[in-house]
């Protein structure tokens, strides 16, 4: 400017994230993550937990927030996850862990919820690449992994099929896509919406 100072527009103001914004938060990120957490525990149940657990966090830190844009709460909000998950990962945490966080009582998910779960969690790509991997599994777990994940069976019908109870069904199916998981590490490498 001739003859003065420079005016200097002010800094962008931090978002506030209020109870409306983290309903928002909520609704915009709670099934990316719920799908990132079920991709690397292969446990419906403890995926929903550690879900959980990155949302309270969020609301633990929320005054903490200073990001500007959408894009740092995005970073930051996925930042917590993975820290969510190494620090499961680090203590070996059972299942449980995340129903102590906020004092919350731990609810059991149904046989609907878990399967709605991991079939929001097993894109048409990993289907693809679970069918060229399951010879290499033990027979049963085989068995109950093609049912289950190629075939889309419930649990109810697998274990019908498989003349096993539901429980035992759950177990052979966990453990199958575990072992899966160990192979198709290259295809868990990247997430939808994740920023890594």
């Amino acid at each position: 400017m001739r003859g003065g100072a420079a005016i200097l527009s002010p800094p962008p103001c931090a978002m506030t994230l209020d109870d409306e914004a983290l309903d928002r938060l909520y609704k915009r990120y709670a099934n990316s993550l719920l799908r990132y957490f079920q991709r690397r525990v292969a446990d419906p149940e403890l995926a929903t937990d550690l879900m959980a657990d990155t949302f309270a966090t969020v609301l633990e830190q929320r005054q903490r927030y200073r990001g500007t844009s959408e894009q740092e709460l995005s970073g930051w909000v996925w930042r917590i996850g993975q820290s969510t998950l190494r620090e499961h990962e680090e203590r070996g945490r059972t299942r449980a862990r995340g129903a102590s966080r906020v004092g919350r009582e731990r609810r059991q998910l149904t046989d609907s919820e878990i399967e709605r779960i991991e079939d929001d969690a097993m894109s048409e790509r990993l289907r693809e690449a679970v069918r060229r991997c399951l010879d290499r599994l033990p027979a049963e777990q085989r068995e109950a992994v093609r049912l289950r994940v190629v075939e889309g069976l419930t649990y109810a019908e697998v274990s019908e099929r498989l003349g096993i109870g539901v429980a035992t069904t759950r177990v052979q199916v966990m453990r199958g896509v575990q072992k899966l998981r160990g192979m198709l590490e290259p295809i868990f490498s990247r997430e939808e919406g994740a920023p890594w």
